[in-house]
């Protein structure tokens, strides 16, 4: 607080209004940005489960003979 007072101090109230927006607006940025990369790592990991059951699905019924359709 004693750096805000001295920057309106020094610099007067609408720029230190205005640094003091502009450093919100980077905070706030890092923190989506931190949030998104966790999201994508989150989304990408579903993704590789998901595809290594349907992989997994497809040999079962592969094996078991599910989907040979071609003789009936």
């Amino acid at each position: 607080m004693e750096v805000f007072t001295n920057l309106i101090g020094t610099l007067g109230f609408p720029i230190a209004v205005a640094a003091f927006a502009l450093w919100n607006s980077h905070e706030h940025e890092k923190y989506l940005q931190g949030v998104l990369e966790n999201t994508l790592k989150e989304n990408t990991a579903a993704i590789n489960r998901l595809s290594d059951l349907i992989e997994r699905v497809t040999i079962v019924g592969t094996v078991k003979g599910g989907h040979d359709n071609e003789n009936k």
